[in-house]
């Protein structure tokens, strides 16, 4: 660049050189001087050109020898030091920024980058475990409502302690203070079964003139006991009943079968002989109140009488039957549980002839004594829904003591539902036997 610079000038130089040449000869040429008489025009011109000439290889010399100055001298020492200049500076400036960027920069920037890396890292752990704490919190809190509110719903209340109480689920049979003796309902249902067979065989002794009662004597002694027990207990002349002076000891309640499964008092003391006498004759007078003869010895090895004696006891079977589900539905009000329920059936505003307590009743309420105290009684307590206001722990506890006692419910329905299918059944096989249909007919209804 510096070269082409410097040619320009020089070419400018020689321009103007030739400028004042031209000038000159133009001058020379309108006034030249006045031709010697020696002078030829012709030669004189020729010495012009050739002066002319002379000047312009004088000028084209001089061009030449300032070019050759300009580019010797100046242009090819001026490149020469701009080259230097410039490669010291190169060198010096690129071994600076080198040296200043693998010693200084470089490592500051490696360890800002570091720097920044870790901090973005420890901005994640940060941020995880603040993530962290929260969600425990949130599930520690979250634990701690629900412990909260399982403690105040698993809570005893009253309710929960009348229910306990009177089902004595969590108390072992032979660890009471009363010898061991009450287990609650569930003692109370073992014994309604256990009475229940017992009722059963003891009158089908009767039926079948067993030896040791007053049938195996024949029909007519039976029948004379039978008068002597109406008379001495049974009989009521203020109701019409005949063959007595004076009422019996428990006049009327012979048939009074209303009296022991529906009246006032839901528990039976069956350890009081009376009372089981009169257990025995409602069942009795309700479901087999005559006895057969006896058949004779003689006859036992006869068809006849081998046909009667089976005939019998096919009887049996069916009275059986019935007496199962009579005499369960009257066992299951006979004491025995050694639970009073006077408290809870008294808060309730019930009569006071209905409570089965330790006075009254020194055994226990009955199994349906125990069960109409916890679905009915302590719901007629005026405290009930009082306990539960603003109490929705109260509601949850009381929820699962309902279903318990509901499923209890169903259990006890789904059993007499069962003993009722199995007296219809003995009831249509009596029937059956008295009315069976001409071959054919099997279908039609029985008249």
């Amino acid at each position: 660049m510096l070269k082409k610079l410097v040619m320009d000038g020089t070419a400018k130089k020689a321009g103007r050189l030739l400028c004042s040449a031209a000038a000159l000869m133009m001058f020379c040429g309108v006034c030249p001087e006045k031709a010697q008489a020696c002078e030829d025009p012709a030669s004189a011109e020729s010495n012009m050109i050739d002066l002319a000439q002379w000047i312009t290889n004088e000028l084209t010399n001089y061009i030449t020898q300032e070019e050759s100055l300009i580019d010797e001298k100046l242009t090819q020492e001026a490149t020469y030091e701009m080259e230097k200049r410039l490669w010291e500076f190169d060198t010096n400036i690129r071994d600076g920024l080198s040296s200043l960027w693998q010693n200084k920069w470089l490592p500051a920037m490696m360890d800002m980058t570091r720097q920044l890396a870790a901090v973005r890292v420890d901005n994640a752990r940060t941020m995880g475990s603040l993530g962290d704490a929260e969600t425990m919190n949130e599930n520690l809190n979250l634990k701690q409502k629900e412990q909260v509110d399982a403690f105040r719903r698993y809570q005893p209340n009253e309710m929960v302690c009348q229910v306990d109480s009177l089902m004595r689920a969590n108390t072992d049979c032979n660890s009471l203070g009363s010898g061991g003796k009450g287990c609650g309902p569930e003692k109370a249902a073992r014994m309604a079964r256990a009475m229940t067979g017992g009722y059963e065989k003891e009158d089908e002794l009767h039926r079948a003139n067993y030896a040791g009662t007053p049938a195996a004597a024949g029909k007519a002694a039976d029948q004379l006991s039978e008068w002597q027990e109406y008379t001495q207990y049974w009989c009521d002349p203020a109701r019409g009943d005949q063959g007595c002076t004076t009422a019996g000891t428990l006049p009327g309640q012979n048939v009074d079968l209303g009296g022991l499964l529906w009246g006032d008092t839901q528990t039976l003391d069956t350890s009081k002989p009376d009372v089981r006498r009169r257990i025995e004759a409602v069942q009795r007078y309700l479901i087999s109140p005559k006895t057969p003869d006896p058949v004779p010895a003689s006859a036992v090895d006869s068809p006849s009488g081998q046909g009667e004696l089976l005939e019998r006891r096919s009887m049996d079977a069916r009275y059986n039957a019935i007496y199962n589900v009579v005499a369960q539905m009257i066992s299951e009000r006979s004491t025995g549980t050694e639970v009073d329920t006077s408290s809870l059936r008294l808060a309730a505003g019930l009569p006071a002839n209905a409570v089965a307590d330790s006075g009254t009743m020194p055994h226990g309420a009955s199994y349906r004594e125990l069960m109409e105290s916890l679905t009915r009684d302590r719901f007629l307590n005026p405290e009930y829904i009082v306990r539960m206001v603003n109490a929705p722990e109260e509601v949850v506890r009381e929820q699962g003591a309902i279903n318990a006692l509901k499923m209890q419910q169903m259990n006890d329905i789904y059993k007499r539902m069962e003993e009722m299918v199995f007296m219809e059944a003995s009831v249509y096989a009596e029937e059956l036997d008295h009315n069976k249909p001409p071959r054919g007919l099997e279908g039609q209804p029985l008249h």
